[in-house]
């Protein structure tokens, strides 16, 4: 237990008040800047759905499912042995609606301990009583949908990464592993990466990607 030291609760609305001004400026830009790379973003996976010849490429517009419609492209990626990628769409589509769920949720319950904590604070800052811990039992469910976004949020990073890749050296071999890299550093660069080389010729199989032509026999075979 501890006393709320003396003050005007109004006085701490009014700093929290400037917070939340300057914060919805920040959170304005940031917002057209992600619309801007989500637009690109989409660009990219339309047309190489397109070139692959995958249907439904008007998904990579539409949230999460966009992520199906990567997996769909990355799937085409043929291993070196001839042997196809591991399905990946489903499950980039799944790990994506549980981030939206659990982060909805998590909003919620911690705009719900926010609100409850301030007002056991205005109770205690005007009454001169103390906390007990007891008033922060509304942070529980906030720390547990946490660890569980982190989880989620882990193996869709591991999904998406993978099929990224596999995107990358399909549309350019050359430098996928540069552009997984940075991308995973910087990740505002994938979007862009994928609207650069949406255009590209597709090479999904090996000998495709590392340039390999086939010989072809033109030779007749005599007619014993």
């Amino acid at each position: 237990m501890y006393n709320i030291p003396n003050g005007s609760f109004e006085e701490i609305l009014e700093v929290l008040g400037a917070f939340v001004a300057i914060y919805g400026i920040f959170a304005l830009i940031g917002g057209a800047v992600r619309l801007v790379l989500y637009v690109l973003n989409a660009l990219g996976i339309m047309n190489m759905s397109d070139s692959l010849g995958i249907n439904l490429s008007w998904l990579g517009f539409i949230p999460v499912a966009s992520l199906f419609q990567m997996g769909r492209i990355g799937e085409k990626y043929v291993k070196r042995d001839g042997r196809p990628s591991a399905k990946f769409s489903i499950w980039l589509l799944i790990s994506g609606i549980l981030m939206a769920i659990l982060a909805i949720l998590l909003v919620v319950f911690t705009v719900v301990f926010v609100i409850s904590t301030m007002s056991y604070a205005e109770e205690a800052i005007n009454g001169n009583s103390p906390m007990n811990i007891d008033m922060f039992a509304g942070a529980i469910p906030v720390i547990i949908l946490t660890i569980l976004l982190l989880a989620v949020e882990v193996t869709y990073f591991i999904l998406y990464y993978v099929n990224l890749w596999r995107i990358y050296a399909i549309f350019d071999n050359n430098n996928a592993t540069l552009f997984l890299v940075l991308s995973i550093f910087f990740s505002f660069l994938a979007p862009i990466f994928m609207f650069i080389i949406r255009n590209k010729e597709p090479k999904v199989t090996y000998n495709e990607r590392m340039g390999f032509i086939p010989v072809i026999n033109t030779e007749e075979t005599p007619i014993i």
